[in-house]
C-alpha cells in the first residue's frame, strides 16, 4: 500500500500599503500621460502633413539630421553630390529661415 507524505509549509504574503491619496495621485498621473499621448499624436500628424508639403530633398535632410541625428557631413554624404556638410547646413538654415517668415 502506497502512503502519501504530507509536509507542512508556511507562506508569508506581503504587499504595499495603498491609500486613497496614492489612488488619487495615480489617477492624476494617468490623466497627464493620456493628455501627453493625445498631444504627441496631434504633433506627429502635424509634422507628417508639413513634411509632405516640402521638397523631397529637404524632407531627406530633415530626416537624416533631425530624426536620425546624423552629423552634417554624414547628411551630405548620404545625399550624394559634391556639397559639404557645411553647405547642407546652410541650405537647411536658409530653408528654415524662409519657412519661419511665412
Amino acid at each position: 500500500m502506497s502512503q502519501s507524505i504530507y509536509a507542512a509549509k508556511n507562506f508569508h504574503i506581503a504587499g504595499i500599503v495603498y491609500s486613497s491619496e496614492d489612488d488619487s495621485r495615480l489617477r492624476q498621473d494617468e490623466d497627464i500621460l493620456a493628455e501627453r499621448a493625445r498631444t504627441t499624436g496631434e504633433t506627429r500628424r502635424m509634422v507628417e502633413r508639413y513634411m509632405n508639403r516640402i521638397p523631397a530633398r529637404m524632407q531627406r535632410i530633415i530626416k537624416y539630421k533631425l530624426f536620425e541625428r546624423e552629423s552634417w557631413d554624414t547628411v551630405a554624404a548620404r545625399l550624394g553630390g559634391d556639397k559639404t556638410g557645411d553647405a547642407i547646413r546652410k541650405e537647411f538654415d536658409n530653408f528654415v529661415g524662409k519657412e519661419t517668415k511665412i
